[in-house]
């Protein structure tokens, strides 16, 4: 999985919030990525099983946890879920061409039976108020 910072993860215990460091040890005896040698990164895949941490803030505070224990990353789940949303829109636009057809008369019908209401709608208002002028 990849992270980065500015992610919005759920951590151990099921804590939820956003990553602010991805620390990433270069010590063996440096396993939560604290020591002034550690690097810190932008962005993680946690496929590499490095040895580090993560530091996230969510509702009640700040919080870490080693990289091993993220349980997901919610921002990318959140632009899988958007993806998929703008997939299935271009999959609606690759119709076959008479259902691209239908629908282009489907809608020309109803905006010009709209057009026909207002028009129609205008043609009582004004005839109501010439009978009024006219005292009818």
């Amino acid at each position: 999985m990849i992270i980065n910072v500015g992610d919005k993860i759920r951590g151990n215990r099921g804590r939820v919030g956003e990553i602010i460091n991805i620390g990433i040890a270069v010590d063996e005896n440096d396993i939560a990525a604290e020591s002034e040698d550690s690097l810190n990164a932008k962005t993680y895949d946690t496929k590499l099983g490095y040895t580090g941490a993560i530091t996230y803030t969510g509702e009640n505070g700040t919080y870490w946890c080693y990289l091993d224990q993220i349980e997901e990353n919610l921002t990318t789940n959140e632009k899988v879920d958007k993806d998929d949303i703008r997939k299935e829109s271009e999959n609606a636009l690759n119709l076959p061409q008479f259902q691209k057809m239908k629908i282009e008369k489907t809608l020309n019908d109803y905006v010009k039976e709209e057009a026909e209401r207002e028009e129609s709608d205008v043609d009582v208002q004004l005839n109501l108020e010439l009978e009024n002028t006219l005292g009818k």
